[in-house]
C-alpha cells in the first residue's frame, strides 16, 4: 500500500482523518504595494518632449527629437513604484543607428511636476544627470 502526503508529511491512507484533511492552512498576508504618483502626460527637457503613460506599476515612454542633424526616436518600458521611475529604452535603428540602448532612473518630486535622475547605457548605467518638467496632462 502507498503513502499520501497530508499537511507536510507522508501517511498511510488509513491514518487520514477528516479533521486532518479539513484543517485550514494559514495563507501569507499579501504585501501591499505603495501607491505610485501619476506621471501620465508630457514631460520636457531641452529639445526633448517625452510622452509617459502608465498602467498600474508599468511605465512606458516615447520620445522624438532632432539630434546631430537627424530625427531620433526612442521608446522605453519599465516600472514605477512610489515616486521612483526606472525604465530601459531602445533607440530605433533607422533614426539613430549608432545610439546605445539605455536606462533612465528618476525620482518624481513631491508636487509631481519634476523628475530628476540619471541617464546611461547598459555598459555605463550612470552617464549623466537629467531633469524633466511636466508640461501637459
Amino acid at each position: 500500500m502507498g503513502f499520501i502526503h497530508v499537511q507536510g508529511r507522508f501517511v498511510r491512507p488509513e491514518e487520514v482523518t477528516v479533521s486532518a484533511i479539513a484543517t485550514p492552512q494559514v495563507q501569507p498576508t499579501p504585501q501591499s504595494v505603495s501607491p505610485s504618483v501619476d506621471v501620465n502626460g508630457l514631460w520636457k527637457s531641452g529639445n526633448q518632449t517625452i510622452i509617459f503613460f502608465q498602467e498600474g506599476q508599468t511605465i512606458k515612454a516615447m520620445d522624438t527629437y532632432r539630434g546631430s542633424g537627424q530625427i531620433v526616436v526612442w521608446y522605453g518600458e519599465g516600472t514605477i513604484s512610489g515616486n521612483h521611475v526606472r525604465y530601459h529604452l531602445h533607440h530605433t535603428r533607422n533614426t539613430a543607428p549608432q545610439a546605445e540602448d539605455g536606462i533612465h532612473d528618476f525620482t518624481v518630486s513631491a508636487d509631481g511636476n519634476t523628475m530628476t535622475g540619471t541617464w546611461g547605457t547598459f555598459a555605463a548605467p550612470v552617464r549623466g544627470n537629467w531633469s524633466l518638467q511636466r508640461v501637459g496632462p
